[in-house]
């Protein structure tokens, strides 16, 4: 009877032992459910060059509250920004398109789980001329046939007779697929088209260039006497024509990440889409969330 209270006693003591040092199943499983990311004092952000002046301010403010995480910000289009979150070398892609079923099933394939998306702005891609050029409006048929190469001459559409020259993004830019789908029903640019490897290259070539078209967001156009607006379908791109969908050329802008980011790149992320960061995409001249109906 002795040796049975003792086995007994010994028993409960481990029981006790046990509980206060592992938790209830419950806690585990729990713990195992809702991982919390590694942190990270480092950033890579990669993608879409309409994305960038935004990104560019949202940085510098972001490194004057958290000067201790290090942001390294390059360019290179919205291909580049996917390819570089799906491969591992960039923890935040910037794009100005959605992601392909494609790119989703290999996020999810190397990365394991598929990507996170947060819009953060919206943005109107509108159609620029020389201001030389008297012609003020077009509609989307006609901008398709110019972009497709079926019409050559401004005269075809209200403008002083000469040739037009067709400047379009080139195809690893988001802006180069939305204009793609929005516009020439995603058929292809014509082969006469001189293809840019950004937003400001093709803003620079209309510039400078009494004959040319090109296409570019709304943060690169707004307040540029350079080049000159055309409306499209007699609407001119604002924030309320961008956000009630009046103005056909619109599309969201993405921040895409990993589904179980960093701290730092969730922080990131947060301020963006908070006040500050909403405020620097409307510095940026693109339309914030903050202004949706």
């Amino acid at each position: 009877m002795k040796k049975m209270l003792i086995r007994m006693a010994v028993w409960l003591a481990l029981l006790t032992l046990l509980n206060g040092c592992g938790g209830s199943g419950e806690e585990v499983a729990k713990s195992a459910a809702t991982p919390t990311p590694a942190p990270s004092n480092k950033i890579t952000i990669l993608g879409s060059t309409t994305l960038l002046p935004v990104a560019q301010k949202a940085v510098d403010a972001f490194h004057k509250r958290k000067p201790e995480i290090k942001i390294t910000l390059t360019g290179g289009g919205s291909l580049a920004g996917i390819n570089g979150l799906v491969d591992g070398y960039a923890d935040i892609a910037l794009a100005s398109r959605e992601m392909k079923e494609e790119e989703k099933a290999k996020m999810k394939l190397k990365r394991g789980a598929p990507a996170k998306e947060t819009i953060v702005a919206w943005d109107g891609i509108i159609p620029i001329i020389h201001p030389s050029n008297p012609v003020k409006n077009l509609t989307i048929a006609q901008l398709k046939d110019i972009f497709t190469g079926k019409i050559t001459d401004w005269a075809q559409v209200g403008g002083k007779k000469g040739e037009i020259i067709v400047v379009s993004r080139d195809i690893t830019s988001g802006t180069h697929e939305a204009w793609a789908e929005l516009v020439l029903n995603n058929q292809p640019v014509a082969s006469s088209a001189q293809e840019k490897s950004s937003s400001s290259a093709v803003l620079e070539m209309v510039a400078r260039s009494p004959q040319a078209i090109g296409y570019d967001g709304i943060g690169y156009v707004e307040g540029d006497n350079r080049v000159k607006r055309v409306t499209v379908e007699g609407k001119a791109a604002t924030a309320a024509s961008i956000l009630d969908k009046s103005y056909k050329i619109a599309r969201p802008l993405y921040l895409f990440t990993r589904d179980n980011p960093s701290t730092a790149v969730v922080e990131f992320t947060n301020f963006m889409v908070g006040p500050e960061g909403q405020a620097l995409v409307k510095e940026a001249n693109y339309v914030p969330l903050s202004q949706q109906p």
